[in-house]
């Protein structure tokens, strides 16, 4: 899709700063305040760019992220009965309600679930390959799980698409000046919050409606606007949600997103790897990156094939040169022109798990 160099300023203002209002993106991108107005609802009526609101997950509770990653195929029997593929991955999706992302094509999965303890995630990765196999799927090898106490881990990128964007702009200049990496909200709040019944139906419904404003929400409640209203403040002034845009990837041109699991030498623990996380991080391309002392994943967005062989050519070598890696990373790409490919962010699932409303 062309875009004008305006049009693309106000996409690449809105993935930076989500919760700048338009007078304030105007200022930040030096522009009219009724010219961003005017670009963003187009942008939004063409479905360039979607608004999600996450929780933090440390302060509700959660103690582990998992990433979980393989293949399923088809049985012979699903095959004969002709099932809608996209039948069977809306199916499964509902099923594994932990799962705040998830990208399927073809039999080829990767997500990332979170949970409060050790006991979860086992349920989680169960389910997960009972689900698949109730709709008429197998898996040729064992899926892997990859687990990351938030505590314990650091996530320096959190579905960041600022630089992926301000590079593919040529906007690089303008975020640099900017720039702020896009952390997960890993901490809990600094006062200790309770949140009552009516609390976490309107978290809930916001996390679920992230578009819709305090009067949609309140009707959807059968509650006062004010009420939504005093919510929504308290529950972003004590950390406990943010708000980011995603793009639309294959709309804007990208043609693969992958997913890398790294294995990384005990000699290199993540205190060591700092700074070279650091320089790997000014590859534009990762928009997320959780790092263990012994583990790590990224997910990362390419225009094409050629420039995510030579992006990751780059991060093999230098990492075997410091000797953090004790084998090659295990990656899955996904083709987003595909039109078999599930890519999805949802985080209400999880937290009406969480806040026990569903």
């Amino acid at each position: 899709m062309r875009l004008t160099h305006r049009e693309k300023k106000v996409l690449w203002g809105l993935i930076k700063w989500p919760e700048s209002t338009d007078a304030e993106l105007a200022e930040k991108l030096s522009l009219p305040r009724s010219t961003v107005t005017t670009i963003r609802r187009r942008l939004r009526a063409g479905g360039l760019y979607f608004t999600h609101l996450i929780p933090n997950l440390a302060a509700l509770g959660c103690e582990i992220i998992t990433a979980l990653y393989g293949e399923f195929h088809p049985s012979e029997s699903s095959r004969q009965k002709k099932k809608n593929s996209w039948d069977i991955i809306d199916k499964v999706r509902k099923k594994l309600d932990y799962n705040f992302f998830t990208v399927h094509m073809n039999g080829h999965h990767a997500s990332l679930s979170a949970a409060k303890d050790f006991h979860q995630v086992k349920q989680h990765v169960e389910k997960h390959h009972e689900v698949f196999h109730e709709e008429g799927f197998y898996s040729p090898q064992r899926h892997n799980f990859v687990l990351f106490p938030i505590r314990l881990c650091a996530i320096q990128r959190f579905f960041d698409h600022a630089p992926l964007l301000a590079r593919h702009f040529g906007f690089s200049h303008l975020h640099e000046k900017n720039i702020k990496l896009h952390d997960l909200p890993s901490s809990p709040p600094t006062t200790s919050l309770k949140l009552n019944k009516t609390d976490r139906k309107v978290f809930y419904t916001m996390v679920s409606h992230p578009d819709e404003n305090d009067r949609q929400i309140a009707q959807r409640l059968n509650i006062t606007r004010q009420t939504v209203f005093t919510v929504r403040n308290r529950l972003y002034r004590n950390g406990l949600i943010r708000r980011i845009n995603i793009p639309n990837l294959r709309a804007l041109g990208f043609e693969l997103l992958v997913f890398a699991h790294l294995h990384l030498s005990p000699h290199a623990p993540l205190e060591k790897r700092k700074h070279d996380i650091q320089k790997l991080l000014q590859d534009a391309s990762h928009i997320l990156k959780i790092s263990g002392n012994l583990e790590s994943i990224l997910i990362s967005v390419y225009r094409n094939y050629l420039h995510f062989q030579r992006s990751y050519d780059t991060l093999r070598r230098y990492y075997r040169s410091q000797g953090y890696l004790i084998e090659d990373p295990q990656i899955k790409v996904f083709p987003l022109h595909e039109d078999s490919i599930s890519l999805e962010y949802n985080f209400a699932p999880l937290l009406g798990k969480v806040l026990e409303v569903v």
